[in-house]
């Protein structure tokens, strides 16, 4: 229940965080979130690798206008029995999500060349665990 409750708590903390986005047009995107486990304390070589690979391709992405932005967010849990220990947040233009994008966004992969971290690949250094698409409503906040 304590984990559940947390959760949530992440979901409400992550819907506040970004003013950027307040047009009627950004109803329209979605948000999809990739929760990633570490392997075997693998935790700081895994996120280089995201940073190396799947972020080299999102920043290409985003230059594409194919993804508004993408974001990492660390479970800062020192628990092992965590479920997660990062997030990978990318926000599309539309609800299509990355049906919308599949066929470009595969171009990419096909054209980035693996970066390694340590002689080790994605499937040595974590696994996807869970994925969710998430709507996101952003409210105005007054300035400090």
């Amino acid at each position: 229940m304590k984990k559940l409750f947390c959760l949530g708590i992440f979901i409400l903390f992550l819907s506040s965080c970004s003013p950027r986005f307040k047009s009627g047009k950004n109803d329209e995107r979605i948000w999809t979130f990739t929760y990633i486990k570490a392997i075997d304390n693998q935790k700081n070589k895994l996120k280089k690798y995201l940073e190396k690979n799947w972020f080299v391709m999102d920043s290409i992405a985003v230059k594409q206008k194919l993804i508004a932005q993408y974001e990492l967010y660390e479970n800062q849990s020192t628990d092992s029995l965590a479920k997660w220990d990062y997030v990978v947040a990318v926000e599309y233009f539309n609800t299509k999500g990355y049906e919308g994008i599949a066929d470009k966004f595969e171009e990419i992969r096909k054209k980035h060349k693996t970066v390694k971290i340590e002689e080790l690949g994605f499937k040595e250094l974590g696994k996807v665990v869970g994925s969710e698409t998430i709507t996101k409503k952003t409210y105005l906040r007054k300035k400090s």
